[in-house]
């Protein structure tokens, strides 16, 4: 119990400092359907293009391979693109050069 305890207090944190928000303000929203689908291995992000007309990236780190986190992001996007799902997309509300770097996916439909 004091696991989980920690846990969320990292992840609630973690969301307040970085200024991210969910789409619709919603993890269970109507979410956003991705249009395309990339990984791009000079940068090191898994990339993807929503129906808000918004450019979404997660960046993996310095590693030349993507990590575990990267490769679910992945498959989700793909998956949402494949099937026409949706994603909730928790991004930061500011962007760089037109990227928006999100840091959770929740897929539904």
């Amino acid at each position: 119990m004091k696991v989980i305890a920690i846990v969320l207090m990292l992840l609630t944190s973690n969301l307040c400092v970085a200024d991210v928000s969910w789409t619709d303000n919603n993890y269970k929203g109507k979410g956003v359907g991705v249009v395309n689908v990339y990984p791009q291995w000079d940068k090191h992000w898994i990339t993807f293009q929503g129906t808000d007309g918004k450019m979404y990236f997660y960046y993996w780190g310095n590693s030349e391979e993507p990590n575990e986190r990267a490769k679910m992001f992945l498959s989700m996007l793909l998956t949402a693109f494949s099937a026409d799902y949706k994603v909730s997309v928790a991004a930061e509300t500011t962007s760089q050069n037109g990227w928006y770097a999100f840091t959770f996916l929740n897929l539904h439909k």
